[in-house]
């Protein structure tokens, strides 16, 4: 059976996510895009021999895509799976994990709820800020791409979805992040300096009611 892989991502690099694709199988038809509008175009009329993977990319496809299909859809999300929605290292930080990642995924009509189908995870460092874990997710997101690619490139098979892993249940949003970073200081140095470390220089810094 022939088939296409379309990759959507929105990074400077993104011509070496088909690269790395063509490697596995020199005779694929594979194509990078960056917009939903691009996205369409490469699609044609018959979108139903095509592999699609998103690639932390923030266009959100809709349904009416994925319901044309073939082969399953993939998405690699640049955070673990307790961590869907926007905005996901902040939240991450403030919840002072010890472990993070990125996680890869079915694509489904809503954002974040598709089968986990692999992850990577990594170690977090004491005090690590949203920036820091923002790009070692990024690090952990390309493991992932290179095995989720992998598979594609030779299998319209679906992978498996890992019975042990489930999204977390709290999906945030860009709202829930203008709220957390639009938060009073704390009294407290250490949930203030969290605060500081999971919005950085999107916080809204105001001064701090004194105590009456």
């Amino acid at each position: 059976m022939s088939f296409r892989v379309i990759v959507i991502a929105d990074h400077a690099d993104s011509a070496q996510l088909v690269i790395y694709l063509r490697r596995q199988n020199a005779d694929l038809d594979a194509t990078v895009v960056t917009t939903l509008d691009d996205l369409e175009r490469a699609l044609g009329d018959d979108p139903s021999d095509v592999r699609l993977i998103s690639f932390c990319s923030s266009v959100i496809i809709p349904g009416r895509i994925l319901d044309v299909l073939g082969p399953a859809p993939y998405n690699i999300h640049p955070a673990s799976p307790a961590f869907p929605g926007s905005h996901p290292d902040a939240f991450a930080v403030m919840a002072d994990v010890t472990e993070y990642g990125a996680t890869a995924h079915e694509m489904v009509r809503k954002v974040d709820e598709g089968a986990i189908v692999d992850v990577e995870l990594f170690p977090v460092m004491p005090n690590s800020s949203a920036e820091l874990l923002r790009d070692m997710a990024f690090v952990a997101a390309v493991s992932l791409y290179a095995r989720i690619a992998a598979h594609c490139a030779l299998s319209v098979a679906p992978l498996p979805a890992m019975a042990d892993q489930q999204w977390g249940p709290r999906k945030t949003t860009r709202k829930d992040y203008r709220a957390l970073c639009e938060t009073p200081p704390p009294a407290d140095l250490d949930a203030r300096d969290r605060l500081e470390r999971a919005c950085g220089s999107d916080l809204v810094r105001r001064p701090r009611a004194l105590a009456g």
